[in-house]
């Protein structure tokens, strides 16, 4: 931001300094200045939904006796969960393990292998993997168990072929506790990170779906504990944290999907634009400025936002044409 200069006075340096520049016209029309005029007329910022073409995805059920509820709810939530992945044409993986490490014969291994784009019966199959039942171990371990899935021994022997070397890893917990897997989370973080050791850092996403912290929650058959690791966990890497005592898991598995997917829903502009200027397109079609059906500009953050039903697809080019403002202050009377 360019300052006034000197002889323009200390209460317009201040306001220059203090305030972004889109902010300045209304209040120096108040000290008597002139008009604050546009610079650019269509300045162009250009965006491209560029998302990995293949993702693994492993979901960590808690499998204690007060979640059998929440299993049959995240059971039927799979074409909603899918539809980002099939519609941004992304070739899927999807995986289940309990938090239960108690029995060495089955802690970490795919609750009926897993799932792939291919699969006919992907929807029934799914329902029957989260379905991972309510006799575990009430110590929930799901870091451990999600590591365990993903690493040697089983990732080459009962899970082999679950994880690909060129597809991106998202891991989703569901739980209604807390995690006690030994060790600090920090140290999981690092391990599920070496997963994908020659990937870019975001190749690696982690949601939790949990009590919220760190009051815990309650909802309909639903009493739960806050979920402080897993949300950690997911707080650290580009991921999500979704009330398990939401009344609408259908809307929880939409935005896990759209963060599983990778496909973005912000994008920041490059100049701070006079908003009724803004028009957005995606692949050249315009797009109805609509908070709920299209998209909406955020100006503390300079950002475009769209709604989960207008998200770019796969492969799409987003332009947002509009005019800034000046960088020279206004000249006053």
């Amino acid at each position: 931001m360019t300052p006034f200069k000197k002889e323009r006075g200390a209460m317009h340096r201040l306001l220059a300094l203090a305030r972004p520049l889109s902010m300045l016209a209304p209040l120096m029309a108040g000290l008597g200045c002139s008009d604050y005029q546009v610079i650019s007329q269509g300045h162009v910022d250009v965006f491209y939904q560029d998302v990995a073409a293949s993702v693994d995805i492993l979901l960590v059920v808690d499998n204690s006796p007060s979640m059998t509820e929440e299993q049959q709810k995240l059971g039927e939530t799979f074409q909603t969960f899918i539809q980002y992945f099939t519609g941004g044409q992304v070739d899927y993986h999807i995986g289940v393990v309990s938090t239960d490490v108690s029995d060495s014969t089955t802690a970490g291994v795919l609750n009926g292998g897993y799932i792939s784009i291919d699969d006919e019966s992907a929807e029934d199959d799914f329902a029957r993997a989260v379905s991972v039942g309510s006799d575990g171990d009430g110590m929930e371990k799901g870091l451990l168990a999600g590591l365990m899935a993903l690493t040697e021994p089983l990732a080459s022997d009962e899970n082999a072929g679950f994880i690909r070397e060129s597809a991106d890893l998202s891991v989703i917990f569901v739980a209604d506790e807390d995690d006690y897997s030994p060790g600090s989370v920090y140290d999981y973080i690092n391990s599920y990170r070496n997963v994908k050791l020659y990937h870019s850092r975001d190749a690696l996403k982690i949601s939790a779906v949990v009590g919220n912290v760190p009051e815990g929650c309650a909802g309909d058959g639903v009493d739960a504990a806050p979920g402080y690791r897993y949300a950690e966990a997911a707080d650290s890497n580009f991921g999500i944290v979704e009330s398990i005592c939401a009344d609408n898991f259908s809307d929880v598995a939409e935005r896990l999907g759209i963060t599983a997917s990778g496909l973005m829903t912000t994008f920041e502009l490059s100049a701070h634009p006079d908003p009724d200027s803004l028009v957005v397109t995606v692949d050249d079609e315009e797009i109805e400025r609509d908070v709920d059906i299209g998209w909406e500009y955020y100006e503390d953050d300079n950002t475009i936002v769209f709604a989960l039903t207008a998200i770019p697809p796969s492969g799409s080019v987003i332009r947002a044409t509009y005019d800034t403002y000046s960088t020279e202050a206004a000249v006053i009377e």
